[in-house]
C-alpha cells in the first residue's frame, strides 16, 4: 500500500516549511523527519491489518467464483439439467468425482452445440419447417434464462467487488489516520514545531521514482522509530505494552 497522502500532501508542506523557516520564530523551531516507507514495511501492526485484508479478497474471490458457478451464466441449459450442474459445482473441485467432472464436461458441451444450433437456426435461408419453428422457440427460452442469470452474475460481481472496495478503502484510511496520530503524539511529546517526510514518490516520466526530501538527517531528528514505537504500542495486548514510557524519542537539539 501506498502512503499517496504524504508523497502528495509533503509537495505542498515543502513551501510552508521553507517560508516558515525564514520566520524570525525559525530559530526556536524544532523539525523532525519521519519515514513513512519504513514505518509502513516494518509495522507488525500494519502488516497484520494488510494480511487481513489479502485474508477477505481470497474469502470475496472464492466466494465469487462459488456463486457464478451456480449460476451456470452463458450456458443453454434446462431447469434439470442446472440443477444438476448447480449440485456439483457446490462442492469443492477437489472432492468431485471423476463422474461429475465427465458430467460439467458434457454439460458445457451440450451448451455449446445448443448455441451452435441456435445460430444456425436463426441464420439459415429460405422458409423454416415447423420443427425448424419449434425448435428454434425452444432455444430462445434457454437464451432467455440464460440472459437472466448472466444479469445476475453482474449484480452478483459488483455487489461482491463493492464490498471489497469498501473494505481497501477502510483500511487504509484507518492506517493513515493511525500514522497521523501516532506522528502527532511523538511531535508533540518532543514539542517538535514542523515534522517532514525523508522521501517522496514523484512522478518521472512514465514511472514513478522515489527521492530523498532531506538530503541530510541528523540522527536525533529522525522520528521513524518513536513513530514506529507509537503505532505498535497503541495496538499493544496488555501483555505486550512497555512498562516504560512508551515515548522514547531521542531529544533534538
Amino acid at each position: 500500500m501506498r502512503n499517496n497522502k504524504y508523497e502528495l500532501g509533503f509537495l505542498s508542506a515543502i513551501v510552508l516549511a521553507c517560508v516558515s523557516l525564514l520566520s524570525p520564530a525559525a530559530a526556536d523551531t524544532k523539525i523532525g523527519v519521519v519515514d513513512t516507507n519504513k514505518v509502513f514495511n516494518d509495522s507488525l501492526y500494519i502488516k497484520a491489518q494488510l494480511a487481513s485484508l489479502d485474508t477477505f479478497q481470497k474469502e470475496q474471490a472464492d466466494l465469487l467464483q462459488q456463486k457464478l458457478a451456480s449460476l451456470a451464466y452463458g450456458m443453454l441449459l434446462t431447469d434439470q439439467e442446472l440443477a444438476d450442474y448447480r449440485q456439483i459445482t457446490a462442492k469443492p473441485e477437489a472432492d468431485r468425482s471423476p463422474a461429475e467432472l465427465e458430467k460439467i464436461k458434457n454439460l458445457q458441451s451440450l451448451s455449446d452445440a445448443r448455441t451452435q444450433e441456435m445460430e444456425r437456426l436463426q441464420q439459415a435461408t429460405g422458409q423454416p419447417t415447423p420443427e425448424q419453428k419449434a425448435r428454434l422457440a425452444e432455444l430462445n427460452l434457454l437464451y432467455q434464462a440464460c440472459t437472466l442469470r448472466q444479469d445476475e452474475a453482474q449484480k452478483t460481481y459488483d455487489t461482491i467487488q463493492g464490498d471489497l472496495d469498501k473494505k481497501r478503502t477502510d483500511v487504509n484510511d484507518n492506517l493513515m489516520k493511525e500514522l497521523d496520530q501516532a506522528i502527532a503524539a511523538v511531535a508533540q511529546n518532543e514539542n517538535l514545531g514542523i515534522v517532514l517526510q525523508k522521501s517522496l514518490v514523484v512522478p518521472m516520466g512514465q514511472d514513478n521514482q522515489e527521492v530523498p526530501f532531506c538530503l541530510y538527517v541528523n540522527p536525533l531528528n529522525d522520528m521513524t522509530d518513536p513513530v514506529l514505537k507509537a503505532l505498535e504500542a497503541a495496538h499493544a495486548s496488555p501483555a505486550e505494552a512497555p512498562q516504560s514510557s512508551p515515548q522514547e524519542a531521542p531529544k533534538t537539539p
